[in-house]
């Protein structure tokens, strides 16, 4: 029900039932109401005890539309007009309209409401549980020593020192996307702010929120499949050899279903079986596409059409790198890799598009 008080008068008139069951969540409104050919009064409003906030004129996009001066029927022409003028900038247009008749006069009220905070905060803690799974398998769980052939190729390769160390890849893959998020939004807010004088400060702490909440939960997601998969699938690592030096095989060939490691690089032992599939490359997978498909969602610039397809290259660039290098390094197998590198960019391209329209939209 919206009450509108003018002048000591009540008027109620009843919001559809569409309307009515989007605002019956309990989300955090904040309500503007544009008021056309509203003569002499200075009403209140107040939709479910919540005030509505009076302007007496609407800006679309930079341009000015004075309730008075337009018909009704103008009102969302001239929206649509601006909509398709600054195609950068439709997350801006997140309205609900309504119509409501006080004495005969039929009135325009557009509303917008502010991020749904408990979804936020859902979000927020799922990205948090996700990325404590990983560190909780990665503490707890043990391997049971996979049976080897003796006489297997692939597996006696020299081992070698990471060209990129797993802090390394986890700066790249988590600092990415979130700079390129930060940079971009403050770089947007700025240009907003001075070529169309609209306060754009909130919705660019909105988004800037939302799609990095989006991406730490992909990579909570990423790191959690991936740290499951090497523990239960595993796979002697290609330096297996090399480092286990077991005791069967200088004698034998076929199948070893019993050994002893007798090599001494404990950290590297430790290591040896989780080769399927390669964290690296799935790290820098998903950070890198969700990159990517950020900057095809928000960077549209005209006059430079080719800097965002250049940008793109050299991050999807930078993480064929950081893949390539765990085979070189004799780390990975080149399935382990592909592998990775599916896993990572399906989860970030599922998660971004799954969250697309509640990131660039305030519902």
């Amino acid at each position: 029900m919206l009450k509108i008080h003018v002048k000591g008068s009540l008027f109620q008139t009843t919001v559809s039932e569409k309307f009515w069951s989007f605002l019956s969540v309990k989300w955090h409104l904040q309500i503007r109401a544009l008021l056309q050919d509203w003569v002499g009064s200075h009403p209140s409003l107040m939709l479910a005890d919540e005030p509505i906030e009076v302007v007496d004129k609407f800006v679309c996009l930079g341009s000015c539309i004075s309730p008075g001066g337009l018909a009704k029927d103008d009102i969302p022409i001239q929206i649509g007009k601006a909509r398709a003028a600054f195609e950068n900038l439709r997350h801006l247009w997140c309205r609900r309209d309504i119509s409501f008749s006080v004495k005969g006069r039929v009135y325009n009220a557009a509303t917008s409401n502010g991020p749904c905070r408990n979804e936020e905060a859902r979000s927020a803690r799922c990205q948090r549980y996700l990325h404590l799974c990983y560190f909780i398998i990665s503490a707890a769980a043990g391997f049971s020593r996979l049976r080897i052939f003796c006489d297997d190729d692939s597996l006696r390769y020299p081992h070698k020192s990471d060209t990129i160390t797993i802090v390394g890849c986890a700066f790249y893959a988590y600092l990415l996307p979130v700079l390129t998020v930060v940079i971009l939004e403050v770089l947007l807010a700025v240009y907003n702010r001075f070529r169309l004088q609209y306060r754009v400060w909130k919705m660019m702490a909105f988004l800037m929120y939302n799609f990095v909440i989006t991406f730490l939960m992909a990579a909570g997601v990423c790191l959690m499949l991936t740290t499951l998969i090497k523990y239960t699938l595993g796979r002697p690592r290609p330096h297996f050899f090399d480092v286990c030096k077991p005791d069967v095989c200088q004698t034998r060939t076929g199948v070893a279903a019993s050994y002893t490691c007798r090599g001494t690089n404990k950290d590297a032992l430790d290591d040896l079986f989780k080769s399927f599939v390669s964290g690296h490359s799935s790290l820098a997978a998903v950070g890198s596409t969700y990159a990517v498909l950020y900057l095809q969602e928000r960077l549209h610039l005209t006059m430079a059409p080719m800097v965002r397809p250049l940008i793109q290259v050299v991050y999807v660039s930078s993480a064929a790198y950081i893949a390539m290098s765990r085979y070189t390094d004799h780390k990975h197998h080149p399935w382990d890799i592909i592998a990775g590198v599916l896993l990572g960019s399906f989860i970030a391209f599922v998660l971004f598009l799954r969250y697309l329209p509640k990131m660039t939209v305030i519902q």
